[in-house]
């Protein structure tokens, strides 16, 4: 690649929807890092609560609108290659961490280890998309909404990731649907973008208020999409109706959320589009690094914690340093074949041609 390709690639990336990513992803290592100390604070229950609202709805959003081209142009074995071959692997590390810290697990590709379920149902939304946007077009955006509230009404022996798969595609959908002139509208002057900048905030700010007053629930089971209403209530001791208006404020709020955080985000490079530019690193290191942490943390840490103020602070901060480090070239250079295995599957796309031109 010349200088002038790669100064030319480098003026065509996206900053501000990296910036996106970039805020996110430091949203899920937080949010990983503070869980470790989760029931031993009421305010870390808060922000736990006030970040799982949406940070995962507004990551598959993104990560919807990244995954255009490759569904556009069935590119599956790319979406093989990416995603659900390092996803076994990522899998095997993940089984041996857990059994080092005392974990036993079945080994269940489809019930992933600690956190991969996202990188399982994105490569199942990237495999199934092309099909289903072939024969519905714009109308599977509703068509996912419905089969998501079938989902969560009916009390069907679903595994949690498939469930997920249900209830997260609405999300996904959202993402691919979007297009560049509609987020280019709010790019138009100055005034626009600082207006919408201090909407969005004080949006944010109205969400968390609402977050505190609903907080004395545990609110994991309706935020992290993995349980139906029949689940949902042996865990929260609320009533059927408030329940259900709680997974669709959640639901709305997610949405809302999610493009509350392209709003805010910086329109220009900054240090986030280099942690959204390589979010993959990050998501898939911190995982096993969280892992570990959690271990040593409630061995050593955790029965003489007295003051879990100071231990919040840590915690958040070893969750940026991760970050960082994770995103930086060495560690990139040194972890490429397991975070981005060199595969070669051309074959796939030699069948699929192949049987295209047979078709």
């Amino acid at each position: 690649m010349t200088l002038s390709t790669e100064n030319k690639n480098i003026k065509e990336r996206d900053y501000w929807l990296d910036n996106v990513k970039g805020i996110l992803i430091i949203l899920v290592v937080v949010a990983h890092c503070i869980g470790t100390i989760f029931y031993n604070s009421l305010a870390i229950r808060q922000i736990y609560y006030f970040i799982n609202l949406f940070h995962m709805p507004a990551f598959i959003m993104i990560s919807g609108y990244f995954a255009k081209r490759k569904i556009d142009e069935k590119d599956y074995a790319g979406i093989f290659k990416r995603l659900l071959i390092p996803y076994v692997l990522y899998y095997c590390v993940g089984i041996i961490i857990q059994g080092f810290t005392g974990d036993t697990m079945t080994f269940n590709l489809l019930e992933p280890t600690y956190g991969m379920w996202y990188i399982l149902v994105l490569g199942i939304f990237m495999l199934i998309t092309p099909a289903l946007i072939d024969k519905f077009g714009k109308h599977m955006m509703w068509i996912s909404v419905v089969i998501m509230i079938c989902a969560y009404a009916f009390n069907l022996a679903i595994s949690g990731q498939l469930f997920r798969v249900l209830t997260y595609y609405p999300f996904f959908l959202i993402g691919y649907f979007l297009q560049k002139d509609t987020l280019e509208k709010f790019n138009k002057s100055k005034v626009v973008i600082v207006l919408s900048k201090i909407l969005a905030l004080l949006f944010f700010v109205g969400v968390f208020l609402l977050i505190l007053k609903v907080s004395d629930l545990d609110l994991r089971e309706v935020f992290w999409r993995g349980y139906n209403i029949y689940e949902q209530m042996e865990e929260i001791d609320v009533s059927t109706n408030r329940l259900i208006a709680l997974n669709v404020g959640a639901f709305i709020l997610g949405i809302l959320c999610s493009f509350g955080v392209i709003l805010i985000a910086p329109r220009k490079k900054t240090f986030l589009s280099h942690l959204g530019q390589y979010s993959l690193y990050i998501f898939v290191l911190h995982l096993q690094a969280v892992l570990i942490m959690k271990y040593f943390y409630n061995l050593y840490r955790l029965p003489y914690a007295e003051d879990v103020t100071v231990d919040a602070i840590l915690l958040i901060a070893f969750a940026i340093i991760m970050c960082f480090l994770f995103a930086s070239k060495p560690v990139r250079k040194i972890t490429r074949p397991f975070v981005e295995p060199n595969v070669n599957l051309s074959f796939v796309r030699k069948l699929i041609d192949g049987d295209n031109k047979n078709g």
